[in-house]
């Protein structure tokens, strides 16, 4: 099957529905979300220690190596949610690479 992207991004913040909308695309089979993968303080879920073999101590030292891992999954599309203080190391290769589908979450200051 021809998709248009193969990874997915979730740019969020804090209060922007980024948990509801993982719940919701966690329905689909072929679709594997790691959270915040890149969180600076653990990975997610925060009492898991590694995400595809990659503990978190190597995803400190080297993020790429995860990010790596993500691609290698060719039967799914994986994806994770990244808030303005996870791994900056990562932002740009998912922003510049075509083959990552962003979603931009955002909320209305005035609605807050």
């Amino acid at each position: 099957m021809h998709r248009n992207f193969d990874y997915l991004i979730i740019l969020a913040e804090i209060c922007t529905g980024s948990n509801l909308l993982e719940r919701k695309l966690g329905v689909f089979v072929d679709f594997k979300n790691f959270g915040e993968a890149f969180n600076p303080s653990y990975i997610e879920p925060p009492k898991i220690r590694h995400i595809m073999n990659v503990q978190l101590q190597e995803r400190i030292q080297n993020p790429m190596l995860l990010l790596e891992n993500f691609k290698q999954q060719s039967d799914t599309i994986t994806g994770f949610r990244y808030f303005h203080d996870h791994g900056l190391r990562v932002l740009s290769p998912c922003l510049l690479d075509p083959h990552y589908s962003k979603i931009i979450l955002t909320r209305s200051p005035v609605e807050s």
